[in-house]
């Protein structure tokens, strides 16, 4: 493996990032808990596979850390890069394990190598070429991998954590308007995922050095600012760890600080929007106003010459250039977005309930004689309701299922793969070049169009269903904290606040605060039933919301300035997710259009132009068995071949397109699958009609 520096992911030189006292307290911490780790896997022993990977990575680690420890100045960035990862191990264990997989890899793959070039190329040599090449690829390639690793992983907490970081300052200055102090706020953030998973792995390493080691929050937050691959998260720490050193309150640099992310959030709203924009336009202008004219021009060429390269390029352009530009434009659109992904939030942990179908029946047999018959029924009748109660495992899948709409493909890959199957063993249809030749419209229905609905439209169904009720839960929260905060600005309790605001037949927010009140009226505590509200919601935006509320009411009961600040955090959001959806619609139609004209094209093509080109092919033959000259048009081309490549080019562009709109809109390519199916649809019925 080589060992070029490179620069740490926040763009600093690894000299700054990375040049640190290899005994300070965090590589203390990282090493007992590596201990820990080691003495687990030595209890769990030989356990198949589990057990042979264990004894790798002790073999590697005995083999080659004390090599990359004694030489930690030459290989500093990755050092850093490892740590800004927060991976389990530490940068010599990463090294060694690294260093371990790559020979194993690419050891495994140059003897598959080898055995695959023997068989092709039937000889020595072949096998030796094969093996080498394979050798040289993989080599080179699990290396670049190795290296790159932990830069990208940084790369994505550094995301994670400049999204989040807006919501943990409010979080932050809420707790001190309720009197809380900065240590207190620090620990709270690290054992709050609600507010941001990645913010608070970085504020557990403060209190990690607090609690082992006994140092103070200054120290605590200068040994975390110089490990996390986050700059805004650096700078504010550098302010905290300023405010500590001038004994200055925490309130007021907490609202300065969220009024400025605040700021810098609608400013990179805007600068992704625009960027968006006109990515969005070169999109439209090069792939799909240039795909089809090219693809248009060189079916019209080759119909006045004689085939050659050209369907070759026709391919290249639907089944390659298409999809990867796709590809590039929703992975472009992805990284660059501010917006938080829409993400099963924690949930909380609740007390266990007092009264369970397990009490009740020990109540019963306890007290056998001391009920009457009435009391005896009705305890029965309670038991029974609360062991219906109980989740079973069918309840527990199709809550899964809910929550997370991709784990239907669990059941609809494996019914895909079959159905291929038999397919092509019962001679129906062949996925193969001569079977979609033969029969274009009905082999690609069989075997391209069914297995996409089937994989598409469970998931598209429970997407839409699960992010319309996420969308409109966020969209009522403002108004409800509104009220909210309209209501205890006079003084009143926030749970007075809540049984205002609730209604029975309101919107669905109001209907969950309306259980809320009625929780309370049966004793249950504020904070248990918010709690409980939020696991049946599992919506992000009001776990963050129920946690502060909760720790806020808690500390003081005074939740006013609190909840003003909330308002204004989630009305943020929920404008900055509306402007979204509002400047992608032109675009969104641009693609619909771009793939309509691009379907009347290939339909002019397939029902009149390739139909006239078999014709005129027909009448030459015809002319030259009877031994007249035709002078030559020069029409020779495989129309099937067109009718194959233009159906296909529609359908790649209906996925295509249609995830790129899911994505453009809601930062999902699931939310387009309405489009791809419909594009889908249209494009074989469209083919199979002319």
């Amino acid at each position: 493996m080589s060992n070029q520096q490179v620069e740490a992911v926040d763009g600093t030189p690894a000299s700054k990032s990375a040049g640190r006292n290899p005994t300070r307290s965090s590589d203390i911490v990282r090493e007992a808990v590596n201990r820990e780790a080691e003495q687990a896997r030595s209890r769990r022993g030989d356990r198949g596979v589990g057990g042979w990977y264990e004894r790798f990575v002790e073999w590697c680690d005995q083999r080659w850390s004390e090599h990359y420890r004694d030489h930690k100045d030459e290989w500093e960035t990755v050092w850093a890069e490892v740590d800004q990862a927060r991976f389990e191990a530490t940068g010599d264990e990463y090294l060694a394990r690294a260093r371990g997989t790559v020979i194993a890899t690419t050891l495994t793959l140059t003897v598959v190598g080898v055995i695959g070039g023997g068989i092709a190329g039937g000889g020595v040599l072949p096998a030796v070429l094969g093996g080498v090449l394979t050798l040289v690829g993989v080599g080179v390639g699990s290396v670049q991998v190795a290296q790159k690793y932990p830069r990208f992983r940084a790369y994505q907490r550094r995301q994670q954590i400049d999204r989040q970081l807006p919501d943990a300052v409010m979080a932050m200055y809420s707790l001190s308007q309720s009197g809380m102090g900065l240590p207190e706020i620090v620990s709270w953030i690290a054992t709050s995922e609600e507010i941001g998973e990645e913010v608070s792995v970085e504020f557990q390493m403060i209190t990690n050095e607090i609690e082992t080691f006994g140092v103070d929050l200054r120290t605590a937050i200068q040994e975390t600012r110089d490990a996390t691959p986050s700059e805004d998260l650096r700078s504010l720490l550098d302010d905290m760890e300023s405010s500590l050193e001038s004994e200055q309150s925490i309130g007021p640099f907490l609202s300065e600080r969220a009024e400025r992310f605040n700021r810098r959030r609608r400013e990179q709203t805007t600068s992704y929007l625009e960027t968006i924009n006109n990515l969005s336009e070169t999109f439209l202008g090069f792939v799909v106003v240039g795909g089809t004219a090219l693809i248009a021009l060189l079916t019209i060429v080759d119909m006045n010459t004689i085939g050659g390269i050209i369907p070759t390029a026709i391919g290249a352009i639907v089944y390659v250039l298409i999809p990867l530009a796709g590809v590039a434009m929703i992975v472009t659109t992805r990284v660059l977005s501010p917006f938080t992904p829409l993400r099963q939030a924690p949930e909380f942990e609740l007390p266990d309930p007092e009264v369970t179908s397990e009490s009740v029946g020990e109540m019963l047999q306890d007290g056998e004689d001391d009920y009457t018959a009435l009391e005896k029924r009705g305890l029965e009748q309670l038991g029974d309701g609360l062991e219906a109660g109980k989740d079973s495992l069918g309840t527990k899948l199709k809550r899964a299922v809910r929550l997370t709409p991709e784990m239907s493909l669990i059941a609809t890959v494996p019914a895909v793969i079959a159905y291929l199957g038999v397919l092509t063993v019962s001679g129906l249809a062949s996925p193969t070049p001569s079977g979609f030749l033969s029969a274009p419209v009905l082999t690609t229905a069989a075997v391209v169009g069914v297995p996409i609905g089937a994989l598409m439209i469970p998931i598209s169904v429970l997407k839409k269903r699960r992010q319309e009720y996420h969308e409109e839960i966020e969209s009522q929260l403002p108004d409800v904290l509104d009220r909210m905060a309209r209501i205890t600005e006079s003084g009143q309790s926030l749970s007075i606040a809540i049984g205002s605001v609730a209604r029975e037949d309101g919107n669905r927010l109001e209907q969950e605060l309306e259980g809320v009140r009625k929780e309370m009226e049966y004793s249950t505590s504020l904070s248990v039933a918010l709690k409980r509200m939020s696991n049946r919601v599992q919506n992000q935006r009001i776990a963050r919301t129920v946690r502060i509320l909760v720790e806020s009411n808690t500390a003081t009961g005074y939740v006013h300035e609190v909840l003003q600040n909330i308002h204004q955090t989630v009305k943020q959001a929920a404008d900055a997710r509306q402007t979204r959806q509002v400047e992608m619609e032109p675009h969104i139609r641009g693609l619909v259009v771009g793939f309509a004209v691009y379907l009347v094209i290939s339909a002019f093509f397939v029902g009149i132009l390739l139909p006239n080109v078999e014709m005129i092919s027909e009448l030459e033959a015809q002319a030259t068995a009877a031994g007249v000259t035709t002078g030559g048009t020069g029409v020779g081309i495989n129309t099937d071949v067109y009718r194959v490549l233009l159906l296909h080019g529609a359908i790649i562009q209906s996925v295509v397109y249609g995830g790129l709109a899911g994505e453009l809109r809601h930062g999902d390519v699931f939310r387009g699958s309405g489009l791809i199916l419909t594009g889908v649809a249209v494009s074989i019925v469209t083919f199979g009609v002319i």
